[in-house]
């Protein structure tokens, strides 16, 4: 599933982008823990921000066992739902994702060519020079109710256009319902 965002890969995506690894930005986010840990249905599932320099785009990505497609849209659906209305980001993944996203920061300037890839998107993307420097405070200011009234102005789960792809006998019977 899929939307064209209504923002730009030159704004300021931190708080959104990290609303979204705990919905399905991560190993441990809710989609891939359910459906992969919890129902055994997918070897991974997950969900991301892009990075288009004009408009951003919102993706989930779910391979998932062909008899399980509807049932497993059905289930990301209501992910999705879920935290969209009521079930937003808790202090543990609030926590998680904080420390995570610090902790990985120096990770960005391991190889020379690590280090020209962040120098790239500073550039392509009109960051201030100090753009990393500055991440661990921006990270370190958030909070669950932030995050999800971040991920709430921007996300409309109405809005997203399912692809499929399967074998039309297995999975067509599945949709129907949907």
């Amino acid at each position: 599933a899929g939307a064209v965002l209504n923002r730009s890969g030159r704004d300021d995506l931190v708080a959104l982008r990290a609303a979204n690894e705990v919905f399905g930005g991560s190993f441990l986010s809710r989609i891939n823990v359910d459906l992969r840990e919890t129902k055994g249905w997918s070897y991974g599932v997950g969900s991301g921000i892009g990075s288009e320099e004009n408009r951003v785009s919102f993706v989930i990505r779910a391979p998932v066992q062909a008899d399980r497609t509807g049932d497993s849209i059905r289930v990301l659906r209501a992910q999705l739902n879920d935290f969209y209305t009521k079930a937003g980001v808790t202090a543990a993944e609030l926590e998680r994702t904080v420390n995570g996203n610090i902790r990985e920061l120096p990770g960005n300037f391991e190889t020379s060519g690590a280090v020209l890839g962040s120098v790239q998107r500073i550039v392509a993307l009109g960051r201030p020079d100090d753009f990393y420097e500055t991440l661990p405070q921006k990270y370190l200011a958030m909070t669950s109710a932030g995050l999800d009234r971040e991920f709430r102005s921007v996300i409309d789960p109405n809005a997203l256009v399912w692809v499929v792809v399967g074998d039309a006998k297995t999975v067509k019977p599945q949709l129907d319902g949907l």
